[in-house]
């Protein structure tokens, strides 16, 4: 009895089509790529990028405890600013990181709904920390 004779080795052979260079990526994404040339954009031509929005700007559009009740549309309008240079590099990384992927596979309309419920959410919750934050450093205790 012979031993079957071991087959060759293959090499597998990657499949070029399955590769999607950065350009098709960014193409396939554009929410997320609208909101990172809007992000700089609002930030270059208002010159928020090295130091953030000034007084005027950050007290119509930035978040704060006691921009809620007057202007109440920061909250959404709040994303599309940084504190200075480094916020601005920082959150294009983590948008291109998180956005590029999960805009593929939710597709643009679930992932828009998702980023601007997420970001409304997370302001409700900062601010409601920061409410209470403030509350127990008058009284030493939550009211």
């Amino acid at each position: 009895m012979h031993a079957p004779a071991p087959e060759p080795e293959t090499r597998s052979v990657p499949d070029v089509r399955s590769r999607r260079s950065w350009t098709e990526r960014l193409r396939s994404a554009q929410l997320t790529l609208g909101f990172v040339i809007v992000f700089w954009g609002l930030g270059a031509l208002t010159s928020s990028l090295a130091t953030g929005p000034d007084a005027q700007l950050r007290l119509n559009f930035a978040l704060t405890p006691r921009s809620v009740p007057d202007h109440w549309w920061a909250a959404a309008t709040s994303a599309f600013w940084a504190r200075d240079l480094t916020g601005y590099v920082l959150e294009t990384a983590l948008v291109l990181l998180l956005g590029l992927p999960l805009e593929r596979r939710m597709g643009q309309r679930a992932y828009a709904i998702a980023a601007v419920s997420s970001q409304i959410l997370g302001v409700g919750i900062a601010l409601g920390f920061l409410a209470l934050a403030k509350a127990c450093s008058v009284t030493g205790q939550p009211r």
